[in-house]
């Protein structure tokens, strides 16, 4: 029998900041009580991987399958990005809760904090592409094509 750990409400929320976002290709910050500070990364695997990391970490939500690999024995380890020039103001921040990790993904819920409006998301590619929904406006490289 297993028991559940206890993880306090503030660690159940993060604060995702973007810096840039050109090409597609974000660039930011995450932050969670859990963590204690920022962890940065400089792409969307980097993010994605933070993120499983800070819920691995916490054990919540607990996952509903186990991680599966070419390699048997391999874990995903991040190494964050080094602190950007542009860390002092972020383009767009959402506040991401990830309430359930089902079927190898998460379903939860992100809030675009500009906005206030808070939007449901059943996978990783659906959050992904709620994210580019708002910082489309900022990708320079979309606008010129």
């Amino acid at each position: 029998m297993t028991t559940e750990q206890f993880v306090p409400y503030e660690m159940k929320t993060s604060i995702i900041h973007i810096l840039s976002y050109e090409g597609k290709n974000l660039e930011g910050y995450l932050e969670n009580a859990f963590f204690k500070g920022r962890r940065y990364f400089s792409n969307l695997t980097q993010m994605i991987f933070l993120v499983e990391e800070l819920l691995d970490s916490m054990v919540f939500p607990p996952r509903a399958t186990s991680m599966r690999s070419f390699k048997a024995g391999t874990a995903h380890r991040v190494t964050t990005a080094h602190k950007s020039v542009n860390a002092d103001k972020p383009i767009a921040s959402f506040r991401l809760s990830v309430l359930f990790r089902q079927n190898a993904s998460w379903q939860g819920n992100i809030q675009w904090m500009d906005d206030r409006a808070v939007t449901p998301f059943r996978s990783v590619l659906e959050l992904v592409q709620l994210m580019d929904s708002v910082l489309g406006q900022y990708d320079s490289q979309e606008e010129e094509s």
